[in-house]
């Protein structure tokens, strides 16, 4: 299950910049995890809440985003959204389509304490 090797390093970003940035909690944590990810949000969650007992994390509230996947047809060069890899372009049909957006995971915000 990659979702929590994933949790395993949002945890470590986030206890990277608590020791850069000098903060002791995360009341709340933004990730926006595009829905081509190949990522199971509820089990996600799930892996984040439990590595994160007893750290930094500890009852942090955990908010997350799923913005939509666009593509670019390499033919004609129409960008589209898209929720599938192998989607032909809706603009000339051609299937030599390059997924730009919507792949990966990224911690948008923190809202932290001293």
């Amino acid at each position: 299950m990659h979702e929590v090797s994933l949790a395993q390093s949002v945890l470590s970003i986030v206890e990277e910049a608590a020791l850069r940035d000098k903060f002791t909690q995360v009341s709340e944590i933004s990730i926006s995890i595009g829905k081509l990810a190949g990522v199971e949000i509820d089990s996600f969650i799930f892996a984040l809440e439990n590595l994160g007992q007893g750290t930094i994390l500890n009852n942090t509230k955990i908010s997350i985003t799923q913005p939509e996947a666009l593509a670019n047809c390499m033919t004609c060069a129409h960008e589209f959204s898209t929720n599938e890899r192998w989607q032909s372009c809706p603009n000339c049909q051609s299937n030599d389509i390059k997924v730009t957006d919507g792949l990966q995971l990224k911690i948008v915000d923190l809202i932290v304490h001293d």
